[in-house]
């Protein structure tokens, strides 16, 4: 037997055969593909919507349930687009009243009908459990009761026009109603399968909704979907998905590259080169999120000529290279750059010793400029442009003023912007002192006791795409969200308008004046940078919706995994072929 036609044939044998499985494995059904999993640090804590306001209990939420309206993910100004909703709705002359006709022949996943009654069922639960103030994310609901604090709900009623048609009746005109809309908080619920008083309980309850999605299991380690068989779009291509919690990032990223897990965007930058050179492994290209960072100058203990000063006494870019590491986008104005009506025009600050010096050397050393408790300071012999020596020697010796910086312990990045911003001010003749305090220390002074802050580090994310949903929190003189204690007649004044304008182009220059307010003349804070979202997922999955909200959504994905398993029978098939194609070819040949 001539061994070349031996090997040449068993080549030629593990060839088809490697073939034909490959072959098979791209012909695959959805329903025979291995299930996906997803790794994050964090799974849900509650799973009602009417009571979930953390961002992993609304990414379970969001593959489960679905409301009238949702945003585009897809899109790069997050579009409002009809869900639930059979079509954009009618507002009346006095944008008091928002009408809705909806979809047909959609049901729940325990088979009852949505129609009208769900919707107005779902409101009138959500209504009833702010009027009892049960639930976390009340002030959504209330935008205006500043305004009109007789009536502070937003929602008066849900009244049924049909049986696939409702009218939501406001009690104050809110243009960002149908942004409100988007929020989880918003979403159609089951009456046959969710309590009308009672909270659904994390690990015993089942959500029920008309998503791509149904709850099959939930603990406090995993979660296991299905894909909703009868879902009114077309199936999802992913047909099981298990959300995976991990303890730390490190052990979830090595699971990412070593196959056990398919996706996440739990990422650090000492992972970014192993993502980039693995063929398995697809790293996305960063964008900006919907969320800010920024540290707090308490506007009843520093005045504004100081505030003006520090701002320009920052070293930003350290913070973005050196700090972020690729995990920061530098901060413009308070209203993210995928939020309506981002102002582009306003600029980074930058830093400028020089300038800072003078501004504090002008407004020190001018008695008529000196506000309650200043006292004119004298600078002796050292001038702007002085050595740097001679600023931080003064700064040790006789300061300008001494502040504070307060972080929560356990951020590394905060404690390393507070020495960064340490350093920065003795350049320019403030000594700061950095005082870190547990999470519960600190999330008391920011949401109250104010008076014990001077400087504080801190952040905001977007509940849904409005920039009122930024600027009335965190710049109203009535908000306990306003721990800079900013109190500026102008600012609410144009905060008002902004609410209550209805024409989209003022409405816009109203926010473009705000922003170009805030980060030009009143300096309430230090801007420092917008979060980063970005990916790492297996090359099987295509078509993720990534998103300046940082939403987790698996509805639009393609998942081309292989089988869950090699058959047993296609091996033994395999090697039953093999042995007989060998007898063939030497034993049955020399006979």
């Amino acid at each position: 037997m001539d061994k070349r036609k031996l090997i040449g044939g068993i080549i030629f044998l593990v060839l088809t055969f490697n073939f034909g499985f490959v072959t098979a494995q791209e012909d695959l059904s959805p329903e025979d593909r291995r299930p996906f999993i997803y790794g994050t640090l964090s799974l849900a804590s509650n799973i009602d919507p009417h009571f979930a306001w953390d961002g992993s209990s609304i990414n379970f939420i969001d593959q489960i349930c679905e409301g009238l309206f949702a945003y585009d993910l897809e899109s790069e100004n997050l579009d409002i687009v009809p869900i639930l909703a059979a079509n954009a709705g009618i507002w009346n002359e006095n944008s008091t009243e928002y009408t809705v006709e909806l979809k047909r022949e959609i049901v729940f996943h325990d088979g009852s009908l949505f129609n009208a009654q769900a919707v107005k069922w779902s409101f009138d639960r959500l209504t009833s459990i702010l009027i009892q103030g049960r639930t976390p994310f009340a002030e959504l609901y209330k935008p205006l009761a500043e305004i009109y604090p007789t009536r502070p709900l937003l929602l008066n009623e849900t009244r049924i026009d049909s049986e696939y048609e409702v009218t939501f009746k406001l009690n104050y005109p809110y243009i960002p109603f149908l942004s409100l809309l988007c929020f989880s908080g918003s979403k159609i619920l089951s009456s046959l399968s969710t309590p009308i008083n009672e909270s659904l309980q994390v690990n015993s309850d089942v959500l029920i909704g008309t998503g791509p999605f149904i709850q099959q299991s939930h603990t406090n380690e995993r979660t296991q979907f299905k894909a909703n068989e009868n879902y009114w779009r077309e199936v999802p291509e992913i047909r099981e998905m298990f959300w995976i919690k991990y303890s730390d990032p490190t052990s979830l990223q090595q699971s990412l590259i070593g196959g056990d897990v398919h996706m996440s965007e739990i990422l650090t930058s000492d992972f970014y080169d192993k993502f980039e050179s693995s063929e398995e492994i697809e790293l996305s290209e960063p964008i900006a999120s919907a969320s800010i960072s920024f540290i707090a100058m308490n506007n009843d203990l520093i005045s504004l000529p100081l505030r003006k000063a520090i701002t320009y006494a920052v070293n930003y870019s350290y913070i973005i290279n050196q700090i972020g590491q690729g995990s920061f986008m530098q901060m413009t104005s308070i209203v993210p750059p995928s939020i309506t009506y981002h102002n582009p025009n306003v600029l980074a600050p930058t830093m400028n010793i020089t300038h800072a010096r003078k501004l504090l050397m002008d407004h020190f050393t001018n008695q008529s400029d000196l506000l309650p408790g200043e006292t004119i300071i004298d600078f002796g012999v050292i001038t702007p442009t002085s050595s740097d020596e001679d600023w931080r020697n003064f700064a040790e010796n006789t300061p300008i003023c001494d502040l504070n910086y307060t972080y929560n312990l356990g951020s590394k990045n905060r404690e390393d912007i507070g020495f960064l911003l340490k350093d920065n001010l003795k350049s320019v003749g403030i000594d700061l002192q950095i005082t870190g305090v547990t999470f519960e220390q600190y999330f008391l002074k920011i949401t109250g006791n104010f008076h014990e802050l001077e400087l504080f580090i801190a952040g905001w994310g977007a509940d849904y795409n409005d920039p009122s949903n930024f600027i009335n929190p965190l710049l109203r003189n009535t908000s306990l969200s306003n721990g800079a204690r900013v109190n500026d007649p102008y600012l609410e004044q144009l905060m008002d308008a902004g609410l209550l304008e209805s024409n989209s182009t003022l409405r816009r220059d109203i926010y473009y004046e705000i922003q170009d307010y805030t980060s030009n003349d009143l300096f309430p804070w230090i801007h420092l940078y917008y979060g980063v979202v970005r990916i790492a997922h297996s090359t099987w999955l295509s078509n993720y919706p990534i998103n300046s909200l940082g939403y987790v959504y698996f509805y639009p994905c393609s998942w081309q995994a292989p089988a869950k398993t090699i058959s047993s029978f296609n091996l033994l098939l395999f090697f039953t072929i093999s042995l007989g194609t060998i007898y063939f070819i030497v034993i049955r040949k020399r006979k």
